[in-house]
């Protein structure tokens, strides 16, 4: 019988992704991993499989952490946005007008 995880995966993969950022993929090693990480091989290859493996599920955290970002970033500047009486190009003149069909973002 398994024994529970006593490690927090996420904060794992946050620190695997500070290895694979400083050090790219074929740069780091699964032992600057477990260095970092403290832990112990089997444990690493328990929960998340191989490098590769442990590689795309740090990538799709990042790319969550990622959209989640955005999407916060654009809320915040969509409230900050009032168009001026004379319209959206003549607030925001850089920024193509939005349109129903969606032709300025060809």
């Amino acid at each position: 019988m398994a024994r529970p995880r006593t490690f927090d995966p996420d904060k794992v993969l946050d620190i695997t992704l500070d290895v694979f950022w400083r050090k790219g993929f074929h740069g780091t090693s699964l032992g600057d991993i477990t260095d970092e990480s403290g832990l112990g091989k089997p444990s690493l290859y328990a929960a998340f499989g191989d490098k590769a493996s442990l590689y795309l599920k740090v990538l799709d955290r990042y790319h969550s952490w990622l959209i989640k970002e955005a999407q916060r970033i654009l809320r915040t500047v969509l409230r900050r946005a009032r168009p001026s009486k004379r319209g959206w190009s003549a607030s925001y003149p850089a920024l193509p007008a939005p349109r129903a069909n969606g032709a300025a973002f060809r």
